[in-house]
């Protein structure tokens, strides 16, 4: 009896994608458990900036040395929902993401408000999401229809 390679690879290629999917919901779930463990280990402080989250190993995390200027959009490609200042703070801490600021999620308002200014990010009720170009939607449609068809008028 021979091997079917066609059906193999169909089946390999089928078991990948349920492996890829498990994976990327072991990673979505990984920042909000680091600050989870983080609030409950450091109880609750007087400021509300003071309870922020801590990466888990300083210098590692897709965050880690970059600013939030450039975090920020990275974190909201991923985002299915609107952020609030808060949870974009907790989720770029909790990949690698550090400040000197006293008041980080001070900080990641004003840094909204700039990429707004640059009509990068919008804002959506309390929370933020990054802004399509229409434009180029127009201009490339094939592209980008799938993401047209979901976007409101």
């Amino acid at each position: 009896m021979s091997l079917n390679y066609d059906e193999a690879i169909a089946e390999l290629r089928q078991e990948e994608k349920r492996l890829l999917t498990e994976l990327e919901q072991v990673r979505a779930a990984i920042p909000g458990l680091i600050i989870l463990r983080n609030r409950n280990q450091g109880g609750m402080a007087a400021s509300p900036d003071a309870a922020v989250a801590k990466p888990t190993l300083p210098g590692i995390g897709r965050f880690a040395g970059v600013g939030a200027t450039q975090a920020i959009p990275e974190l909201l490609k991923g985002a299915s929902v609107a952020m609030t200042n808060r949870e974009i703070c907790d989720a770029l801490q909790a990949d690698g993401w550090t400040t000197e600021a006293r008041r980080p999620v001070a900080t990641i308002g004003a840094t909204m408000a700039q990429l707004a200014e640059k009509h990068i990010v919008e804002k959506v009720g309390e929370g933020w999401r990054l802004k399509i170009n229409r434009q180029r939607l127009i201009l490339n449609p094939e592209v980008f229809s799938s993401i047209a068809h979901q976007q409101p008028s």
